[in-house]
């Protein structure tokens, strides 16, 4: 399968908007929605921060920082880092929502990756999906 870490709500909310590109974009996640956002962002010259729970993996931090985007670790659970980059949230725009599972959007892009897995093996009788954020599973729930 080609690399999921460019699906779902980095593309999903960066690509599709009509205008002008946003100046920051804002991610709480577990590790893997943070990856793609920061990702994206990195592609199109966007900053992005990025919040984090203190146990999400070293790797996924460190990649994450690689890609331009600015780290924030905050707290021991998901919901810390999201309550956290709420808050930045309301300094910085009003009505966002930095959740990956909320779009819709970013659920159908995050539900491609379990489409292009039937796709590739009409046989998989079985697949095993991560939940962090919720986003993942949320995705391939809707679409597979």
């Amino acid at each position: 399968m080609r690399d999921p870490s460019s699906r779902g709500g980095a593309f999903a909310n960066l690509l599709t908007r009509e205008g002008p590109r946003k100046r920051v974009v804002v991610a709480a996640s577990g590790g893997n929605h943070g990856l793609a956002v920061a990702f994206a962002a990195n592609r199109l010259q966007v900053l992005s921060t990025i919040f984090v729970p203190e146990v999400a993996a070293a790797t996924k931090q460190e990649r994450i920082r690689s890609l331009g985007a600015r780290l924030m670790v905050v707290g021991q659970l998901y919901a810390d880092a999201l309550a956290a980059s709420r808050e930045f949230c309301q300094g910085i725009r009003r009505n966002a929502d930095p959740r990956p599972s909320i779009s819709p959007k970013t659920l159908l892009g995050q539900g491609s990756v379990g489409l292009e897995a039937e796709q590739q093996c009409p046989e998989l009788d079985t697949l095993l999906v991560s939940v962090g954020g919720g986003g993942l599973i949320g995705g391939h729930r809707c679409l597979v």
